[in-house]
């Protein structure tokens, strides 16, 4: 398996620096032959921890991490400026296990690293999360939306359907290919009006009208505005992450012609109840009507992950408007 090679690379030198031979040692008791790839993929990455390796731990990772600091963030930095010495510590302190936490992946250090193997329903081999690590990046001191004296209620950021369904439907029978990057379709010839109905549901929101209705239904946490329990079950949270230049609405959505009044980067996460969840970075844009000045929200891109989405927002911050319109 690619894991095997992947230890074996480290082991044998191929990479910048070797792994030393107590990788290769088995977990007393046995693991099997999967749980073994896992523990000794764990035994590979405390000894890079170990050897305080920065460079070398993120080879470990499967392009950028689901969470934890993004590779631009770390560029020219030392492994003391992202980790302390207390989650050096905790990472170390626990042997590997033979086996995964679930669907969820492999746990070292009490959850401070999470791995995998990859899979028929996961492509991932290799680290795809860090908890703990030294803030990388500056990012907005208060987590919640607020126009006015409203804070937007959870419920009222558009967000995919764990099915999909709802952009599938907005997107049939249009020019739209990728909804991921809805903005470009939105008001396009042959693209999404964005009050197109999905479900009964249109893209365009009014927050402060909608946050009136969904806090009357699902109240937020007295403690938290940002966090609401559903009557269905299951919770809806977000956070703010970015206030973002206005002038990447036009490159966002370069065919709507409302005023482009916020702009934002909003992690959002959807609980289910059980074992289900999901978190996903997207972007939205507040905008004034131009004829009835009302505020429309509106999603702009659905990116996945924090760390892609700021990649994405580096990669409009330097592209040119008009390639964007091709």
């Amino acid at each position: 398996m690619i894991v095997t090679s992947i230890v074996t690379a480290l082991i044998s030198g191929d990479c910048s620096r070797g792994i030393a031979n107590d990788v290769r040692e088995t977990r007393s008791g046995g693991c099997g032959e999967y749980g073994e790839e896992g523990y000794q993929f764990g035994l590979a990455i405390q000894k890079v921890v170990r050897d305080r390796d920065l460079e070398q731990l993120f080879s470990l990772v499967d392009g950028e991490l689901r969470r934890g600091p993004r590779r631009a963030s770390i560029r020219g930095k030392s492994f003391s400026d992202v980790f302390d010495e207390k989650w050096r510590e905790t990472v170390l302190s626990t042997e590997p296990d033979c086996g995964p936490v679930g669907y969820r992946g492999f746990m070292l250090g009490n959850g401070m690293i999470w791995y995998d193997l990859g899979g028929a329903n996961d492509a991932t081999v290799g680290i795809f999360g860090i908890n703990g690590w030294i803030p990388t990046e500056q990012y907005v001191s208060s987590p919640e939306w607020k126009i006015g004296d409203t804070v937007i209620h959870p419920e009222c950021f558009y967000l995919e359907w764990w099915s999909s369904d709802n952009y599938q439907e907005l997107i049939a029978d249009t020019n739209c290919e990728d909804y991921n990057y809805i903005g470009q379709c939105l008001e396009r010839e042959g693209g999404v009006s964005i009050y197109k109905k999905a479900y009964g549901e249109t893209l365009a929101v009014d927050p402060v009208a909608c946050s009136a209705r969904c806090q009357e239904r699902n109240p937020v946490d007295k403690d938290d505005p940002t966090r609401a329990d559903l009557e269905s079950g299951g919770d809806k949270s977000y956070s703010v992450v970015k206030v973002l230049p206005l002038e990447l609405c036009d490159r966002l959505a370069p065919y709507i012609n409302h005023k482009c009044i916020d702009l934002r980067l909003v992690e959002l996460s959807d609980y289910g109840g059980g074992s289900m969840s999901m978190t996903r970075a997207n972007i939205y844009g507040l905008f004034s009507h131009s004829e009835t000045g009302e505020n429309i929200l509106l999603p702009l891109a659905n990116l996945g992950t924090v760390n892609n989405a700021l990649n994405y927002i580096d990669y409009l911050e330097a592209i040119d408007t008009d390639v964007l319109k091709k």
